[in-house]
């Protein structure tokens, strides 16, 4: 076995146990007869070759979607602490607004919570690139605010900013199926 051989067999162990079993010869077969356009690769890609940042990421991206598919308790269960997650933050978002309103003071972050706002909506719509990125740039931003604040609040905000951001980063790939919208829709009006 080659060096770049075993170096492919190695990114493949991201995948699940059961998914490697039945493709993993496929698949080195496939990234060996890639790397040389169809030839395999030379002597010295053999020994000294590694695997490209292309098939890296491709490989990790399988590897979420195969152990978070639609199917597995672990994807219903990271599409579950997403939703809840961002309505969370949606929560606290009205909060904010009520308190500005009532005390008249300025709104502190419009921004943010619309992109609470626009993530909650766009997951169950079927938008989960939209959703992705509105939840990562306003988790990001909640856990980025609560570490630079006392102990108490990175871990009351800033962990589960976090966790949030995770759960709706694994759980919803494009192969997963949206969330109910009227159970989710209710939630949200219920909370606000």
């Amino acid at each position: 076995m080659s060096t770049l051989e075993r170096r492919y067999r190695l990114l493949l162990r991201l995948l699940p146990a059961w998914y490697r079993r039945e493709r993993e010869e496929e698949m080195v077969a496939l990234f060996l007869e890639d790397r040389g356009r169809g030839d395999g690769p030379d002597d010295l890609d053999l020994e000294y070759g590694r695997p490209g940042w292309g098939e890296a990421g491709a490989t990790a991206a399988l590897a979420v979607r195969t152990r978070f598919a639609a199917d597995r308790a672990t994807g219903h269960a990271a599409r579950l602490v997403g939703m809840a997650g961002l309505l969370g933050h949606l929560v606290l978002a009205a909060q904010g607004l009520a308190a500005a309103a009532r005390l008249g003071e300025g709104w502190a972050a419009p921004w943010l919570d619309a992109l609470a706002l626009v993530a909650f909506a766009a997951l169950p719509l079927g938008r989960f690139a939209v959703g992705r990125a509105a939840a990562w740039v306003s988790c990001a931003v909640v856990a980025a605010a609560a570490v630079q604040g006392p102990p108490a609040m990175a871990v009351l905000f800033g962990v589960p900013a976090l966790v949030t951001a995770v759960a709706v980063g694994v759980g919803f790939h494009r192969e997963a199926p949206p969330p109910p919208r009227a159970g989710w829709c209710r939630a949200g009006a219920l909370g606000v």
